[in-house]
C-alpha cells in the first residue's frame, strides 16, 4: 500500500468524525451572557475627607495680628523713653521695651503656627486616604479581572455544541427535504460515526447529486473499505442476479419491471413476466446475467436464431427455441415479451467487441463521485507537490456483488442518467430496489452477519408497496433504514411517522411540503399578547364666587368727677391762712364705627390621565411556523424523535465542519446532567508534532465480523495547532462536501485503500487518503 498524505484540517477532521457514538449533527446550545463579577457594583470611590474647621482659629489669629499694634504702644514708649534717658542713667528702659515688644509678638505668632500644623496634618491624612484608595481600587480591579478570566476559561471550556442522536431503538430514519449539499453533509456526518462503531452502510443513491462523495472520500481517508458502483454503466459488472435461483430471478424481474405507472399493479401481467424470464433463467440458470436474459428472450421472440448471440451458446439457443410456443403466440403475449426483451436490453452494456472499438469516452469507468473526487486529487496534487497519491490497480474481471451482508465498510450503489435516457435510469431503479429488496429477504436477523444500514437517497419514486416492504424487510433483517426524501407528497407523506421511526426536516422550499411539516411537528400551547389597550383623558374644572359684608357700630361714654384739696403749713396757725384747692370736671365721650368688605373667588383645574394595558391569551400554535421550514440553511434540520417530552423535537446543524469550532461536546445535552461539565471533542490533541501527517498503511484497526479488518488512522498531533478555546484559522472553519467536477477515469484511476481494491479484481473506486478537498465557509 502507498503512504498519504493529511493537512492538519483533514486529520483534525477525521479524529473528530470518526467516534464510536451515532450522530446526525450537532445543536448549539447559548450558554447566556458572562457571569459579572460580585464585586463588579461595588468599586471603590473616592470620597474627599472633611477638612478641618479653622474658622475660628483663623479668626483668632487675625484679631491678634490686629491688635498687636495697640499692644506695642507701650513696648515703643519704653524704648523711646529710654533712649531719651540714656544719659541720665534710663537706658534700661530700652531692653523693658524690647522685652515688652516679644511678649507683645507671642500670641499672633503661636496662633499662625497652630493654624500652619493643622493644614499639614489635613494634607497629610488626606495624602494617605488617597493613597490607600489607590490600593484599594488596585485591589479590586485586579479581583474583577480575575474573575473575568475565570468566566471566559469557563465559557470557553463549556460545550456549545452537542451531538444530535436518534434512538437507538428507532429501526427507521426519514428525511425529508434538503438540498445536495445538505445530503452530502448529513450522510457524511451520521456515516463517518455509523463506521467506527462497527455497522457497515450500503447507499443506494437514486437521486442523481452524488451525495455519498463526502462521505465516500472521508471514509478513504480514514482507511475504510468503500466500494463504489455507476449504474447502469457498469449494471453487467455488478452481476445483479448473480447467485439466484430461476424463479427466484424471474419474480425480482417481474417485481421490477412489470408494474408502471401507465398499466398499474396487474397481476397477471407480474404472472407473465415470471412465467417469461422463469424459462429464460432455466436454460441459463449456470451463468445467469441481464445480457444473457436479454438474449434468451430475443431468442424466445424469435428475432434471433442464436446466431447473433454473444453470450449463449448453440445449445442454449436451440433449448430456448424449443419454449418458443410454450406461451402461444397471442398479442399479448407479444408485447409482453417484447417489453422484457426492450428493457433488459436497454440494461445490458455494449457486448465486448463494440466495446473495444467505442469511443473511450463511453467506456465503463468508476462511479459518478469516482470522477468527481479523481479530480479533486488532481487538484489536491497540484496545490501541495508533497502529497504522495496511491496508484490505482485495475483489473478488467468484473467484480460481482459475492457478500451483500455484512456491508464491509461503505458500499455505494448510484444510478445516473447522464450518459442515458431516463427510461433506463427508471428501470435501472426498480431493478437495483427490487435487488436490495430481495438480499433483505434473505439477510439472516443478526447472528454473524453483523450490524448495517441501507441508506436510500431519492426515494421519492419509488411506490408506497416498495417503501412499505423495504421498511418491514429491513426490520425483519435487522438493517438499520434511511430514506431520503426529496419532497414531502404523495407516497412520502404517508410514511411520515409511520412505525416508530425517526424524522429529520429539512428545508421544504414547497408551501404545502413546509405546512405538513409543521403540522406534524405538532403544535403546543403559549401565551401571546393578544390585545393592547390604551386610554387617554382629560378633565377641566372652573369656578367663580362673590361674598360682601357690612357692619356699623355707635358708642357713648358719659361722666363726672371732681375733688376738694388742702395743704396745712405749720407756720400759720389760724385755719384761714391754710392753703386749699377745689377741682371738679365733666367727661363725654361718642364713638361711632362702620365697615364693608367685598371678596372674589375665581378657582380652575386641568387633570390628564393615561392608562395603558396589555392581554395576553393562551394559544394552541404550530411549534414550528411553516415558514421556518422553507428558510432552513443547507445543513440545518429538525430532528423528530418518537418519545414524548424534551427531546422530541431537536434542532441540529449538520455540517461536518462544526467538529473543527471550539466547544464541541463528546455526548448529547440530554445524557448529561452538568452542561459545563461535558468534555469537550477535541481535548484529546496535542500541540506538537508535525505540519504534515503521514499516514500509515500499515495500522489495523478493530476486528469487525469473522476475518474482516477495519482500519483507521490516528495522525500524530500537528505543529501550531490551536489550543482548546482558541479559534482556528478562517480557511479551516467550515467544512463543505460540494463535489468538484467529474473527469474520465482512467489507468490512473485510484482504486481502493493505499491503491488497492476492496475486493481482488475491482474496478470500482476507492477513494486515497491523499485526496484534498477545499474547504468552503
Amino acid at each position: 500500500m502507498g503512504v498519504g498524505t493529511l493537512t492538519t484540517t483533514e486529520a483534525r477532521l477525521i479524529q473528530g468524525l470518526f467516534v464510536p457514538r451515532e450522530r446526525w449533527g450537532w445543536e448549539f446550545v447559548d450558554t447566556g451572557p458572562s457571569a459579572p463579577s460580585p464585586l463588579a457594583d461595588r468599586q471603590p470611590v473616592w470620597q474627599e475627607p472633611e477638612s478641618p474647621d479653622l474658622t475660628a482659629l483663623t479668626a483668632r489669629r487675625n484679631h491678634a495680628v490686629r491688635a498687636l499694634l495697640t499692644r506695642l504702644v507701650l513696648p515703643m514708649a519704653f524704648v523711646v523713653f529710654g533712649m531719651l534717658l540714656a544719659g541720665e542713667g534710663g537706658f534700661f528702659f530700652v531692653p523693658a521695651g524690647l522685652a515688652l515688644a516679644v511678649v507683645a509678638c507671642l500670641p499672633p505668632l503661636i496662633l499662625h503656627y497652630r493654624l500652619g500644623r493643622t493644614r499639614s496634618r489635613a494634607a497629610s491624612a488626606r495624602a494617605d486616604g488617597y493613597t490607600r484608595h489607590l490600593q484599594a481600587l488596585t485591589s479590586w480591579q485586579t479581583e474583577v479581572d480575575a474573575h473575568d478570566r475565570a468566566e471566559l476559561r469557563r465559557r470557553e471550556a463549556t460545550a456549545v455544541f452537542y451531538p444530535v442522536s436518534a434512538p437507538a431503538a428507532t429501526p427507521r430514519i426519514d428525511v425529508f427535504g434538503g438540498t445536495g449539499d445538505g445530503w452530502a453533509s448529513l450522510l457524511a456526518t451520521a456515516g463517518c460515526s455509523v463506521l467506527t462503531g462497527g455497522t457497515g452502510i450500503l447507499l443506494v443513491d437514486l437521486s442523481e447529486r452524488a451525495v455519498g462523495g463526502g462521505l465516500a472520500r472521508l471514509a478513504g481517508q480514514a482507511r475504510w473499505p468503500v466500494e463504489s458502483w455507476d449504474l447502469p454503466r457498469q449494471l453487467d459488472e455488478v452481476a445483479l442476479l448473480d447467485g439466484l435461483g430461476p424463479r427466484e430471478a424471474g419474480e425480482l424481474v417481474a417485481d421490477a419491471f412489470g408494474m408502471s405507472q401507465e398499466s398499474g399493479d396487474d397481476p397477471h401481467r407480474r404472472a407473465l413476466h415470471a412465467d417469461l424470464v422463469t424459462t429464460v433463467a432455466v436454460v441459463l440458470y449456470e451463468r445467469l446475467s441481464i445480457r444473457r436474459l436479454a438474449e434468451g428472450l430475443r431468442v424466445l421472440e424469435g428475432l434471433d436464431d442464436g446466431s447473433a448471440a454473444t453470450s449463449l451458446s448453440t445449445a442454449e439457443a436451440g433449448e430456448l427455441t424449443a419454449h418458443m410456443d410454450a406461451f402461444g403466440r397471442g398479442d399479448r403475449i407479444a408485447d409482453e415479451l417484447r417489453y422484457l426483451r426492450s428493457s433488459l436490453e436497454a440494461l445490458s452494456p455494449p457486448p465486448p467487441a463494440t466495446a473495444a472499438t467505442a469511443p473511450a469516452a463511453t467506456a465503463p469507468a468508476a462511479t459518478v463521485e469516482a470522477h468527481m473526487l479523481a479530480a479533486a486529487a488532481d487538484m489536491s496534487t497540484a496545490r501541495m507537490p508533497t502529497a504522495r497519491m496511491p496508484t490505482a490497480r485495475v483489473d478488467s474481471a468484473p467484480r460481482p456483488l459475492t457478500a451483500w451482508w455484512p456491508v464491509p465498510g461503505l458500499r455505494v450503489l448510484a444510478t445516473s442518467s447522464r450518459d442515458s435516457s431516463a427510461h433506463r435510469k427508471e428501470l435501472t431503479d426498480r431493478l437495483l430496489v427490487q435487488t436490495v429488496l430481495h438480499q433483505l429477504r434473505c439477510r439472516q436477523r443478526g447472528g454473524p452477519t453483523g450490524r448495517d444500514m441501507l441508506v436510500v437517497a431519492g426515494a421519492d419514486h419509488l411506490g408506497r408497496a416498495v417503501l412499505t416492504g423495504l421498511t418491514r424487510h429491513a426490520e425483519l433483517a435487522g438493517v438499520r433504514l434511511v430514506l431520503l426524501f426529496e419532497r414531502l407528497a404523495d407516497d412520502a407523506e404517508r410514511v411520515l411517522g409511520s412505525q416508530g421511526g425517526s424524522t429529520i426536516i429539512m428545508r421544504l422550499g414547497n408551501g404545502k411540503d413546509a405546512a405538513t411539516a409543521a403540522e406534524f411537528i405538532g403544535r403546543g400551547y403559549r401565551f401571546v399578547m393578544s390585545q393592547v389597550t390604551a386610554q387617554v383623558g382629560r378633565s377641566f374644572t372652573a369656578g367663580d364666587s362673590d361674598s360682601v359684608g357690612y357692619q356699623d357700630g355707635t358708642s357713648e361714654t358719659t361722666g363726672t368727677s371732681g375733688g376738694t384739696g388742702r395743704t396745712y403749713d405749720g407756720t400759720r396757725l389760724l385755719p384761714w391762712l391754710q392753703n386749699t384747692s377745689k377741682n371738679a370736671g365733666w367727661q363725654e365721650s361718642v364713638t361711632a364705627s362702620r365697615s364693608q368688605t367685598w371678596q372674589r373667588t375665581t378657582n380652575s383645574s386641568v387633570s390628564d390621565s393615561t392608562t395603558d394595558g396589555t392581554t395576553s391569551q393562551r394559544v394552541y400554535e404550530f411549534t414550528v411556523e411553516p415558514t421556518t421550514v422553507q428558510t432552513l440553511p443547507a445543513t440545518a434540520f429538525l430532528l423528530v424523535n418518537p418519545v414524548d417530552g424534551a427531546g422530541r423535537v431537536v434542532p441540529g446543524d449538520c455540517n461536518p465542519g462544526t467538529v473543527l469550532l471550539p466547544g464541541v461536546s463528546a455526548a448529547d445535552r440530554w445524557s448529561v446532567p452538568d452542561a459545563a461539565a461535558t468534555p469537550l471533542a477535541g481535548h484529546h490533541v496535542g500541540t506538537a508534532g508535525a505540519d504534515v501527517i503521514q499516514a500509515g498503511t500499515d495500522q489495523a484497526g478493530p476486528a469487525r465480523t469473522g476475518a474482516e479488518e477495519q482500519r483507521r488512522i490516528e495522525p500524530a498531533p500537528p505543529v501550531g495547532f490551536p489550543g482548546i478555546g482558541q479559534q482556528p484559522p478562517a480557511d479551516e472553519e467550515v467544512y463543505r462536501l460540494v463535489p468538484p467536477k467529474a473527469r474520465p477515469s482512467g489507468p490512473g484511476s485510484p482504486g481502493g485503500p493505499g491503491g488497492q481494491s476492496t475486493h481482488p479484481g475491482a474496478r470500482g473506486w476507492v477513494p486515497g487518503v491523499g485526496d484534498h478537498h477545499p474547504g468552503h465557509g
